[in-house]
């Protein structure tokens, strides 16, 4: 079984493309931990995506699940895995730290020459220069690390910008 715990709402970025309604709404441990438990209940094992807006705002929430999955592993063996995708923004080495401790995957979106154009902050600065700061720093912890791109009309234009 597979579970999307779609922890947030909120962002720190203000991307042109973004399909998530951005607002105020966050998860509750009290939802995560019933979604766990259902999820959970006749199979041996479940993988637990944090997604968002951005999973990162929420981390206390996504320390509470993990420390949840392993009661129930502890009390059952059901096995437990962990992915997260996030913008990148708010990785810092305590958080990685704990990701590779937890053996979490980690996809980390980024749209390449397109970044500085579709994903802002919502005051309008760019975003590249961080998240290249955040590289070797995620690839230290995560050499395997996933990265995404979102591909619309708005990113597309801008694959040969470089070239």
């Amino acid at each position: 079984m597979n579970l999307t715990l779609h922890t947030t709402n909120k962002c720190n970025l203000a991307c042109d493309y973004c399909f998530v309604p951005h607002g105020k709404i966050s998860m509750t441990k009290e939802i995560a931990f019933k979604a766990i438990e259902l999820a959970s209940a006749g199979s041996k094992s479940t993988g637990i995506l944090f997604y968002g807006g951005e999973p990162l705002l929420e981390k206390e929430l996504i320390y509470s699940v993990v420390e949840h999955c392993a009661k129930i592993e502890k009390d059952t063996g059901h096995k437990f895995s962990y992915k997260i995708t996030t913008n990148g923004i708010l990785l810092d080495e305590d958080f990685l730290k704990y990701s590779q401790k937890i053996n979490m995957a980690i996809g980390f979106s980024c749209d390449g020459p397109a970044q500085d154009i579709c994903r802002l902050f919502p005051n309008k600065n760019k975003t590249l220069d961080i998240l290249k700061e955040k590289l070797p720093l995620l690839f230290k912890y995560h050499p395997y690390a996933v990265g995404l791109s979102v591909l619309n009309p708005s990113t597309c234009a801008y694959g040969n910008r470089y070239n």
